[in-house]
């Protein structure tokens, strides 16, 4: 069994692909229902999602990312030793995470992607910390995923994504005052577009709470 496979189901702020990069490739599979995590190792492939040897990502065979390596770190100096795909019970989208770890020890995921099959479309992410995000908890009609981001000292943020726009919701703000501590497992959605968490706010003191939180 997979590192990512084996954990529970979990919940980042986007930035839209540069306008420099390289066109997306279109796939012409069709994208159909894949709905187990995996982790993943040079050479292999998941659900069509392929890391080369030289730490590229591919889909169904073809290059994306104009064939250059997923680089990692700030200065991204280093490729991907190993991929977590998460992909959403209907095969469209796919949230990637490159790892510097292998596949059965992954360590810190600093470099995170969105997938789209519909055109091949690619949304860069990034993140407060490094992950890896154990599971996403996808919403009934598939069309956004929550996870949430372990942060120092015990805290946690939420992020709301929409994986067809690339659009990322985020809470706490980064300006906010209040600090969440979020019992993940109590983490689902109310409605297609709202998440619903208990958590402790802690402002600085801690209270326990429920809340809705829109998706963008």
């Amino acid at each position: 069994m997979s590192a990512v496979a084996a954990l529970a189901c979990l919940l980042v702020a986007c930035e839209r692909p540069n306008s420099d990069e390289p066109p997306p490739v279109t796939s012409t599979a069709p994208h159909v229902p894949c709905a187990e995590a995996e982790t993943i190792s040079p050479g292999a492939t998941h659900c069509g999602i392929g890391l080369t040897p030289s730490s590229g990502l591919t889909l169904d065979g073809l290059p994306l990312l104009g064939g250059s390596p997923l680089r990692l770190g700030e200065g991204m100096e280093s490729g991907a030793a190993s991929l977590m795909i998460y992909p959403s019970p209907g095969g469209r989208f796919f949230f990637v995470r490159g790892c510097g770890g292998p596949a059965l020890n992954p360590g810190v995921c600093p470099r995170a992607v969105i997938l789209d099959r519909h055109g091949a479309r690619l949304y860069p992410i990034a993140f407060r910390a490094s992950g890896p995000t154990a599971c996403i908890a996808w919403s009934p009609d598939n069309n956004r995923f929550a996870l949430v981001e372990p942060l120092s000292e015990g805290f946690h943020a939420l992020y709301v994504v929409n994986p067809e726009t690339g659009e990322v919701a985020g809470y706490p703000p980064d300006d906010a005052s209040e600090r969440f501590r979020i019992n993940e497992p109590g983490v689902g959605w109310a409605t297609p577009t709202e998440v619903e968490a208990r958590l402790e706010v802690c402002a600085p003191r801690c209270t326990a709470e429920t809340r809705r939180f829109a998706s963008p």
